[in-house]
């Protein structure tokens, strides 16, 4: 799909070098989830990462920038877990792409 590229793996999440993470009951359709959080000195960051059956993951993420803006992101991930980006940061085309396959 043009403009889609591949990034970080997510077990960028659970190296436990920048982020905190907790094995909890896997969602419906997933056969793990995790609940992910920063480190104490860093800004406020909350998220759950899905693993779904076939391989593919989502990541939902709730944080305050230093700033105090809060925000809120998903990423989406292959079946070999690197993150799905597009060019312009859509993530109605990530969806889309992550659909496909």
């Amino acid at each position: 799909m043009k403009n889609i590229r591949l990034g970080n793996h997510y077990k960028k999440f659970l190296n436990n070098l920048s982020y905190n993470h907790e094995k909890i009951q896997p969602e419906k359709d997933c056969k793990e989830s995790y609940l992910i959080t920063n480190k104490p000195n860093a800004q406020l960051f909350k998220a759950k990462l899905n693993v779904l059956n076939d391989g593919r993951a989502i990541l939902k993420a709730n944080y305050t920038s230093y700033s105090g803006v809060k925000n809120k992101f998903i990423n989406y991930f292959d079946r070999n877990g690197n993150e799905i980006i597009h060019s312009n940061n859509s993530t109605r085309v990530e969806k889309k792409y992550f659909d496909s396959i």
